[in-house]
């Protein structure tokens, strides 16, 4: 998820799989090109399985997505 605050946005995502992961900003929801993008670093930007950063300038209403590298594992039900 992401929390707002008069400075900037805490982003953070579950993952126990991930190798890699990017946070991407977009200007406008059906922008296909990010203004903005931000390769995790495991050593910093990781907690556990939980990968984070924190971005002054961004506010409230951005748009952001995530990439995310690593095994998958197939679910049958």
């Amino acid at each position: 998820g992401a929390t707002v605050d008069k400075v900037g946005v805490n982003f953070g995502i579950f993952s126990k799989n991930a190798k890699t992961v990017t946070l991407e900003i977009y200007e406008n929801f059906y922008d296909k090109k990010p203004m903005a993008t931000f390769l995790l670093d495991s050593n910093i930007n990781k907690t556990g399985d939980v990968w984070h950063i924190y971005i002054e300038g961004v506010k409230a209403g951005s748009y952001y997505g995530y990439r995310l590298d690593g095994r998958s594992e197939e679910r049958r039900v």
